[in-house]
Formats: C-alpha cells, structure tokens, sequence
C-alpha cells in the first residue's frame, strides 16, 4: 500500500499514477471499509487521472456495500470539471449500489433519479453519459438478481471476479472491454433443488428480513405534460398606437371604397337616362289641335304622351314650356328663309326679262343686215 501511495503521487506519467491507484481497490477489496480513509485525499488530487482512478478503486472494492464513507467521496466527483472524471464516479456509484434496494437507503432513489436526469440531459458531455448509461446497466445487471464480488460467500477470492474487475478497468484504453464486467457478477437468488436436482413443487422459505429490502424499484413512469398557465402578455404603448393607427387606416379604407362604389353606381344611373334621352332626341312631339308634344331634353325622361294623360303634372309643365319654345324658333327660322326665296325669284325673273329682251335685239338688228344685203 506504500508503495502505491508513493507511485500515484510522485511519477511524471498519468497512466502510471492512475493505474497505481486503481491498484489500491484490488490490494484493499477485503478491507472495504478502510479504502475511504486511504483514497480521501488522492480523490482531491489537482490530477484529474488521480481523482478518476480513485473513483474506480472505490467502485471495485465497495461493490454492494452502498457505505455511506464511499458514497460522500465519490459525491463531489460526480459534480467534477472534467468530463472522464465525472464518468468514473457514475461508473463506481453504479458498482456501490448493485442490490441496494430504496427501502435500505434513499440514496440510491435520488441517484437512479440523477441518472436519469444525466442521461436525458442532451447538453451533458458524451463521455459522462455514457458513463450513466454503463453504471445504470450495472446497477440493473443480471435482472437486479446479480452482483459483482471478488469473493465466494464462503470467503474465497474468485479468480475470475479479479480478472474480470481488471479487464473491466482497462476500458480507458479500449471500451469494449466494459464487458468484462460480467465475470464479476455472482448470482444471488435464492433457488431450491431436491435430491434429483428437480424444482420442488411446495417450497417455502422464511425470511426475517423486511419485504421493502428485496422490494424491486419502481418502474419508470412516462413524462407527464405540465399544463402551462397563460400570462397576460405584456402590450407596449408604441405596440397600442400602431395598432390603433392600423384600425383606423382599414376604417379610412373601408370608407373610400364605399364611396368609390356609390359614385360609380350614381354614373351608371346617368349614363342610362343620357342614352335614353339620345335615343328620344330625334323625334319631337308636335303639338296641333288638342294634342301636344314634348321634346326630349338630356336629364328628362318621356314618360308618356299628353293624349293618353300619362306625364305627371310637373313634367308637363316644364316639358309643354319647351316645346312651345322650340316651335318658336322653327318659326324664326323659317320666316328669313322663305324672303331670301322670294328676292331670288325676283331676282331671276328680271335677268329673265333682260335676257329675253337682249335676244329680240340681237334679232332685229340680224333682219336689217339681211335687207341691206
């Protein structure tokens, strides 16, 4: 043992202290209890190989025992800086509490919980997962009727156990050697034979021990969705007046548009009565005797004739106003027309003459130039 103490603190090589160190776990398996004590301060090494190798020896030698000494060394470390360190610790937790039920310790209730946590954890380091991964499958090796021990229940030391627990060490350097750890396991199960080697049919056995010792953990429940309660979300003043503004651009909006197609419905309204006004425009109603006629005008509508007494009463008036007027300037108009015929007729009439007398002339004077001759 003093010898290892004096490698694992003074030789330049981190393998060489981590594995003396480890060393310490084998040469002190069949005094547990005094491990602690010797490991304490190597655990607190400023050598990260140093802290991780004491992890494993503490593991190797306290396997099943769940001694709270051990459980206070290898708490700290499990909160450790570094990464493999962090994963030594799980590991050697994993082997501290193998057949440990919830009703011997809480301890290993809260550490199954912080297991579970680690390897859900996806922002944790691979390396410390993994190593939460191994000691949960430790902890769970064999159906939880399996545990690891150097030892015989009689005391002899299992060759096999020890080979096994030194392969299982060497994982630093090659990690399927992790299996190895199955040399390790012995059964712990309680089986009963008869003389043939045959399973009695009526076999009991009685226990002084309490049923929450042997009780198997309880198993793993899904997660339950938490219900989050809505808050009230906070609402800026900047945030309210753009809102406001928005509200009140899409009234301005709806407003126009509303207008927009009151306009266009009032023209296409005008532009009805424009064309059947046009249509009316050519013919005039003449008014002679006791008959009447209106006039189409743009912006008045025919209704009906003043024979038939079908035009409302406003319109007549208006419609009779206009006709009479119109008939005036028909008159006006004709009256000039008809004198400038009459001074053109006159006027025709005397070139007539002239012309008729010029030719008498030229007649007679054509008769005396034949009697001269």
């Amino acid at each position: 043992i003093r010898r290892l103490l004096h490698i694992s603190v003074s030789d330049v090589s981190d393998d060489v202290r981590r594995a003396a160190v480890i060393a310490l776990g084998f040469v002190m398996c069949n005094v547990p209890d005094q491990l602690p004590g010797v490991v304490k301060l190597l655990s607190e090494s400023y050598n990260p190989h140093v802290r991780y190798a004491s992890a494993i020896a503490l593991g190797i030698a306290c396997a099943g025992s769940a001694q709270l000494e051990a459980h206070n060394l290898l708490q700290p470390l499990m909160s450790d800086a570094i990464d493999f360190v962090r994963q030594g610790a799980i590991i050697a937790m994993g082997l501290l509490y193998m057949q440990t039920a919830p009703g011997k310790t809480e301890r290993v209730k809260e550490f199954r919980a912080q297991l579970q946590k680690v390897i859900g954890d996806k922002h944790e380091d691979v390396m410390t997962r993994f190593g939460a991964v191994v000691a949960q499958g430790i902890m769970d090796a064999g159906g939880r009727n399996a545990s690891a021990s150097l030892f015989s229940q009689s005391g002899i030391l299992r060759r096999g156990a020890a080979i096994g627990f030194c392969l299982f060490a060497q994982m630093w350097y090659w990690f399927p050697l992790i299996h190895m750890v199955s040399l390790t396991l012995a059964p712990n199960a309680l089986i009963g034979l008869t003389e043939r080697l045959k399973i009695p049919k009526n076999f009991q056995v009685k226990s002084g021990a309490r049923p929450s010792l042997f009780a198997y953990p309880e198993p793993l429940q899904p997660p339950k969705k938490e219900e989050q309660a809505k808050t009230a979300t906070a609402v800026l003043s900047t945030a309210a007046k753009a809102k406001a503004l928005r509200e009140k651009k899409a009234v301005e909006e709806m407003k126009s548009k509303e207008a927009k197609k009151e306009k266009a419905d009032t023209d296409v309204d005008m532009d009805d009565k424009t064309s059947v006004a046009n249509s009316t425009a050519d013919g005039a109603f003449t008014r002679t005797g006791d008959n009447a006629s209106v006039a189409a005008t743009p912006g008045t509508t025919v209704v009906g004739s003043l024979a038939t007494g079908s035009v409302a009463a406003s319109d007549l008036g208006s419609e009779t106003a206009m006709a009479v007027d119109d008939d005036e300037n028909l008159a006006a108009n004709k009256e000039p027309t008809s004198k400038e015929g009459e001074d053109k007729a006159a006027e025709g009439e005397a070139s007539g003459k002239i012309a008729a007398a010029d030719a008498s002339k030229a007649a007679e004077g054509g008769e005396g130039e034949d009697k001269a001759a």
